[in-house]
Parts: structure tokens; sequence; C-alpha cells
């Protein structure tokens, strides 16, 4: 596939051919297409997929023969997202070569972890954790244990004390370390919380109660949100300025929170969670349609959390807002908000995740969150 890249301040966009990542390029397209295949019974789109998932190995072999084959550990943006991609195909296909991929890859985490400087969900330590953790439910491993160990000690070795709790200066530029779910302190704590279940060290869950401590002491009450604290180059910063996006804002903090319950559920966290809830349903809908900052990532996330809390009303409110969403679908079409003459094909900002969402919709029993980077239904 053909997608768009920013080619630097003041200049064009640049087009290319996507990179082999979840967020925006062929492990996104083909986990979609294997997918909807699974949902539809049409097998031409797992020929499609079966062909992404071949050039993906394919580039991933000659990058290999000339080094690593990934540079960074991240789940969307680095080697975790591939690592998912190919365990999620593997029990679709009922394909153990796919598995054996995987863990060739993952073999790559402990020489990378010194040099993670993105830590986050995205694109370091934190996400490589979850995307481990997948890998393992379904082929479980000591050197996947291992390897995740890694990337928790390192969230510790950069953690940063705050006024209250701790946080992270990720690659990301902002003011204050950032909160929410794809660059900051509730993905990181999430991450932590999952390695702490898996490898029964509580040195994991404490620092991830401080990473919560943190973003909880930065609400901003008359918001009724978190603050997004980063620094976008020739915007004027004002403060609270606030994101309502599975990436950035309440949305994805609490999306965190619900997927955290087994390990945290006390009353703050049940009341952060029906407030970020709330919030998400107040959002504007209709603007953008992607996952990442759009309509069917806050839908996804309140679909997801109407299941987990038990609430009937959630469930009430996100299928009314399912409903009016899939009308202005119909009668308007689908859009991502970019800046260019093409619609990306990605999972996260592009058609990929569009569809991905629309799946999850139909049937969420059967296609899992790759927003929470859920495991195969069948694990």
């Amino acid at each position: 596939w053909i997608g768009t890249a920013p080619a630097g301040p003041g200049r064009s966009t640049s087009i290319q051919p996507v990179d082999l990542g979840l967020y925006e390029g062929l492990s996104g397209c083909a986990l979609f297409l294997a997918y909807l295949a699974a949902a539809s019974g049409d097998q031409s789109y797992e020929r499609i997929a079966k062909k992404t998932c071949t050039l993906l190995r394919r580039h991933l072999d000659r990058r290999r023969a000339g080094g690593r084959a990934v540079p960074s550990v991240g789940a969307f943006t680095g080697l975790g997202g591939i690592v998912y991609t190919l365990a999620h195909l593997a029990v679709l296909w009922d394909d153990a070569s796919l598995i054996e991929e995987a863990k060739a890859l993952a073999a790559d985490v402990p020489a990378l972890i010194e040099s993670d400087k993105a830590l986050d969900v995205i694109g370091g330590s934190a996400g490589a954790i979850v995307a481990l953790e997948v890998l393992n439910r379904i082929s479980a491993s000591d050197d996947l244990l291992n390897a995740a160990v890694l990337c928790g000690e390192r969230l510790l070795l950069q953690q940063q004390p705050q006024g209250a709790g701790v946080g992270w200066t990720t690659e990301v530029a902002s003011t204050h370390p950032l909160t929410g779910f794809s660059h900051g302190a509730a993905g990181i704590a999430w991450a932590l919380l999952k390695l702490a279940a898996w490898s029964g060290e509580s040195r994991f869950r404490e620092t991830a109660e401080a990473a919560i401590a943190y973003e909880r002491s930065s609400f901003v009450a008359e918001e009724a949100n978190w603050p997004d604290y980063r620094v976008r180059p020739g915007e004027e910063q004002s403060y609270p300025r606030c994101e309502v996006a599975w990436c950035h804002g309440a949305p994805g903090i609490g999306l965190a929170r619900v997927d955290s319950l087994q390990q945290i559920d006390d009353r703050e966290t049940r009341e952060e969670i029906a407030i970020a809830l709330r919030k998400t349903l107040q959002s504007p809908f209709g603007l953008n349609h992607c996952l990442c900052h759009g309509d069917l990532g806050n839908l996804d996330i309140l679909l997801y959390a109407a299941r987990r809390v038990d609430d009937s009303w959630w469930s009430e409110a996100a299928n009314r807002l399912a409903r009016e969403t899939l009308v202005g679908i119909a009668e308007r079409g689908y859009f991502c908000s970019m800046q260019t003459f093409m619609a990306p094909p990605g999972l996260m900002v592009g058609l990929a995740g569009i569809g991905h969402g629309l799946l999850r919709l139909a049937s969420p029993e059967r296609i899992p969150s790759v927003l929470v980077l859920a495991p195969p239904a069948q694990v």
C-alpha cells in the first residue's frame, strides 16, 4: 500500500510505501483483512491478508540479513506490533510457523531495551510488554517473560518522581510528563500492571500505582478530563488543553482503568471510569472516524467498557451512538481528517482501522479490540 508521511517542518507531505508496523503499516492492514475474512467468510480477503503477511516476512528477512529486523520495541510503531500481528494470524490460520517468526522477533527485544527512549505503548517498552504477554498466552516461554521483565525494568529505571507519583519523559515533546494511553502514564501503568500479574513481582505494580497517582493529580476538574501536555510546533501553549480520544485524554485513560480492573478495582478507579466514559459520550462525533482519535475508537472504548462494568446504561448509550455513526457513514462516507488527497490505508488513522472498528461493532465477541492489544478470541 501507498501511504503518506510528513516530510518535515515547512515541507509538503511525502508519498511512500507504508512501513511494517501495526499503527499504519503492513501489520495493521494484514490484521484487519484477516479478521474481515474470518467474519465475512470471503476468502478473497484472506488471500490478500496472506500476501501481505508474505511481503511482511520478506521485508523482515531482508532486514534481518543486514542486522536486526526492527530497531524499536513498541506495540504500534515497533517490533511489538509485528509480534502481536503474527500471533493473531498464527491463531486465525493455524500456522505454527508464524509463532516461530514472532518468537524470533521477540528474541531481539533484550538487545534493544537499553536504547529505548520512547518507553510508551506506541513505540516503547510499555507496548512491548503487552505484545509479549499476548504471544506468551499462545505459546508460553520463559524467554518471553524474561524479555518483558527487562522492558519493565527499563520503565522503572526511567521513571521520574513528580509532586505526586511518577511520570516519564518520552520522545514526544512535552512541558510535563504526559498523561493518557498512547504516550503517557495511563498506558505505561496499564502495561506494568499486566507485567506484575504475569511475573508476580510487586515492584511493577507499585510503579504502576505511582503513575496512576501522578495522572490523578493532573486531573482538570472543570474540564472533567486530563491535560494534554504535548508541545506542538507553531501553536501557542495554553493549558488546560484536553483531548477526547484513545491516544490522549479521557477515553484512553478510562480504557486503561477498565482493562486493569482485575488488578485495581476501588472507589477512585470506578469514579475515574465513570468520568472518562461520560466525557467520551459528550465528545463531538462525526468529525473523524479513525481508531486513534476518532469516532470508531471512542465507540470501541464505550462498548468495551460497558461490557466490563456491567452497566446497561453505558451499553444503551454506546449502541445509540454506534447507530448514529453508521447512519452518518452510510450518508456521507468515512473520513480521517487527514490533510492529504488520499485516505490512508493503515489501522490506527486509516481505512483498515475504520474497517476494524466496524467489525468490532458487528461482532465484539469474535473481533478482539486492538486498542487494548487484546489476545485472539480463541485464546
